[in-house]
């Protein structure tokens, strides 16, 4: 059996979100002091916005091999509906660092923090129902189980 479709658009989200934090840390490290008007503050800014998509990528990576290989039902829902939230939290939060490290608005950070909290909320809920409901497995859903 092979991936799930939200399995596959999780993981090349992840894996945008991953190379861009990557190379716009490296941008920070290496050169933004010297181009964003903000200076300093916009250096830590940005370092925070690169934190925050990294650490959430990784979340999404997660969330992705175990919503295709470890749930069903209700909680995969909740989980895919996670990883959603938590990708739009990327954009909204730290593009709008990203935006105020040049001067720019960043008027959607509140709603990038909201978004992304309310992932982690419902990674937790997903956890917490597929127990409930019997739809955690204790193994790769791909494999049979061997009969005894």
């Amino acid at each position: 059996m092979g991936l799930q479709r939200s399995t596959v658009l999780m993981l090349v989200y992840a894996a945008i979100a991953g190379v861009s934090a990557v190379a716009l840390s490296a941008f920070a490290a290496h050169g933004l002091e010297k181009v964003a008007p903000t200076g300093a503050q916009g250096v830590a800014w940005f370092v925070q916005a690169t934190d925050f998509q990294m650490n959430h990528t990784l979340a999404i990576m997660l969330l992705a091999v175990i919503t295709d290989r470890f749930v069903d039902g209700l909680s995969r829902k909740i989980l895919i509906a996670s990883a959603m939230l938590m990708g739009v939290g990327i954009i909204l939060f730290s593009g709008s660092l990203y935006s105020l490290s040049f001067n720019g608005p960043g008027n959607l950070a509140p709603m990038g923090g909201f978004s992304s909290m309310t992932g982690w909320i419902l990674m937790g809920v997903g956890g917490f129902v597929g127990l409930k409901r019997g739809e955690i497995g204790s193994g790769y859903r791909a494999q049979a189980q061997p009969a005894e």
